[in-house]
């Protein structure tokens, strides 16, 4: 009599074999995932500083003022936002 072993009957078996694979398709990309995150580094909008020192100016002139002195792109919705607004901003 030949014994099988729990492995050859794990494997003969259709449906735990596709378990096994989805599992290990899930830990792959985690594993992927999380060594990925190690070498994540600082990024510009991270380590950009700003001074911005305003009295009674528009929104609209915070929002030029903050593009001029960075990299930024404001995007907003004018019926979202007030432009003529007067704001005082000391950053």
């Amino acid at each position: 009599m030949k014994k099988s072993s729990n492995c050859a009957y794990f494997f003969h078996r259709r449906d735990y074999c596709a378990h096994f694979l989805r599992v290990m398709k899930l830990t792959l990309l985690l594993l992927v995932m999380g060594v990925g995150s190690l070498y994540a580094t600082s990024t510009y909008s991270q380590s950009t500083r700003l001074s911005v020192n305003m009295e009674n100016g528009t929104m609209k002139q915070l929002f030029e003022e903050i593009q001029e002195q960075s990299e930024f792109i404001i995007f907003y919705k004018d019926s979202d936002v007030d432009l003529e607004k007067k704001v005082s901003v000391k950053a």
